[in-house]
């Protein structure tokens, strides 16, 4: 998985700079990556991707909306199973409305704080 986004982000790099005539690095750190421990980390896991765009968590792109409706989920994603992990959509909800600071989200994943 680090070969693969290294030559993933290094690719991205390569076009943004030719694109926007810069040069240099376009990120401020290597990818780094940590293992989800439990059930716990899944679910904060979800909240950070389902809230990373600032505006709407319904952007067109997320797959917020499978989680809120899994029978419109497409046939490649499989919301049903992390649903659980929250205890059904009613709690899948409550635990974004709890967690949708980004603050907190950012702390929670670059921070490695855990309450």
């Amino acid at each position: 998985m680090r070969r693969l986004m290294q030559s993933v982000l290094t690719s991205y790099v390569m076009y943004f700079n030719r694109r926007h005539g810069t040069r240099g690095p376009l990120f401020a750190g290597p990818f780094e990556a940590r293992p989800l421990r439990d059930q716990k980390d899944l679910r904060w896991a979800i909240a950070y991707v389902h809230c990373n765009h600032k505006s709407d968590p319904n952007y067109r792109y997320s797959t917020h909306r499978a989680y809120i409706d899994p029978d419109q989920a497409p046939g490649w994603l499989n919301s049903r199973t992390p649903l659980k992990y929250f205890g059904g959509v009613d709690n899948y909800l409550d635990f974004l409305d709890g967690h949708n600071k980004r603050a907190q989200l950012n702390e929670r994943f670059f921070k490695s704080r855990y309450d």
